[in-house]
């Protein structure tokens, strides 16, 4: 069985360290010069227990507590034992990314499409809507923009996001034909995030990192966009999640300063992870808020947090050495549901789940069994 700890950690700090900012003098938009370290979103402490929530955000909610799940599993049907590749299903459409990258595959009714990544250039992001495919390419130098193709699966016609102009990296996420991403470029001033109306075909820049700051960890929900923003302070870096609208942001109630990871905007409220232990980037305790109060959830996998049909999911692997990886969902009227077991007892682990109009595929690697798996989840 693979792990990805290791590779999870990196993976997470190196989109981290992309979102740097330039200053006036010279540094470069992924924050380093010839005298200057790039910001880092992580710092160097140790403990494993996380600070209280409630510390960030205006009003803060006034109550805490702890989220029991209860198991209602989805209704699973097996796509096979999973390879190395990337699956993203929707009702009559599936993408899948191969691990080279090179390429995007997408099936449907009638018709089969191949989306090259291009020369120099790996696919790093794909997305289904009932009315699109999105499909990210980028350069693997960071030197050249990252081509952001759509496809409107009515007609199989493709289009290029080009205004505003894609940075070479940077995070990408999408939800319902919203898609928003980082705008630099290399040696400039500016990074910023873009929010682009797959439809229409029109996006405008937002919200943009001050001097000496950055962003990663992008995230759209029919709620709007979550971020996580973060400064060069040294030898701490503060993080601070907020929601974004426009050009402004604002703090996710509820959230402490400095040690969040990620949220996800919610109906009422948002979903985010905190980090126990700065040097395990993967492991998370997520929360939630709902009404004026605070749900602790739980431990959690960063990366996990995922929007599909009317709730927020997130992946919660083996937490000792005879259990199963879950995945967990949090609904809009405040429960914590166990919707996916992996099978047997052992070490066990999930891959990132991906949403497809309401069709979530769900990748699990245990000692109990591999398997890929999607499910019709609610709306």
């Amino acid at each position: 069985m693979r792990r990805r700890y290791a590779a999870a950690a990196a993976l997470s700090l190196a989109l981290v360290l992309v979102g740097g900012c330039s200053d006036d003098d010279g540094t470069s938009a992924t924050g380093t010069d010839s005298t200057s370290p790039a910001p880092d979103a992580s710092s160097e402490a140790t403990s494993d227990a996380p600070p209280p929530p409630g510390s960030s955000g205006d009003p803060g909610p006034t109550d805490t507590g702890t989220a029991i799940p209860t198991t209602r599993l989805l209704d699973w049907h097996s796509l096979g034992k999973p390879g190395r590749d990337t699956v993203v299903r929707s009702p009559e459409w599936t993408v899948t990314v191969p691990d080279s990258g090179a390429e995007a595959r997408l099936v449907g009714p009638s018709r089969t499409a191949t989306v090259a990544a291009g020369k120099g250039r790996r696919i790093t992001d794909a997305f289904l809507d009932g009315e699109h495919a999105v499909i990210v390419a980028q350069d693997q130098q960071e030197t050249r923009p990252q081509t952001i193709t759509t496809i409107k699966l009515e007609t199989f016609m493709l289009d290029e996001v080009r205004s505003p102009q894609p940075g070479p990296a940077g995070p990408v996420a999408y939800d319902d034909g919203t898609l928003t991403y980082a705008v630099y470029r290399p040696g400039g001033k500016d990074y910023c995030l873009a929010t682009y109306d797959v439809g229409s075909g029109s996006g405008e820049k937002g919200y943009c990192a001050p001097p000496r700051e950055g962003f990663s960890n992008a995230t759209v929900s029919p709620s709007g966009v979550g971020l996580m923003i973060f400064d060069d302070t040294r030898p701490v870096s503060c993080r601070t999640l907020v929601d974004v609208d426009g050009s402004e942001t604002t703090p996710v109630r509820g959230t402490p300063e400095c040690t969040g990871w990620e949220t996800l905007r919610t109906g009422n409220g948002a979903v985010w992870s905190e980090l126990p232990n700065e040097k395990r980037v993967e492991r998370g305790i997520f929360y939630a808020t709902v009404d004026n109060a605070v749900e602790e959830l739980g431990p959690g996998t960063n990366g996990t947090l995922t929007w599909c049909g009317d709730s927020a999911y997130f992946a919660r692997d083996a937490q000792k050495d005879r259990d199963k990886a879950r995945l967990l969902r949090w609904t809009p009227d405040g429960e914590l549901q166990v919707v996916y077991e992996t099978p047997g007892l052992g070490d066990a682990f999930l891959a990132p789940p991906t949403c497809g109009d309401g069709v979530l595929t769900v990748t699990a690697y245990a000692e109990g069994g591999d398997e890929r798996v999607w499910a019709t989840v609610p709306e």
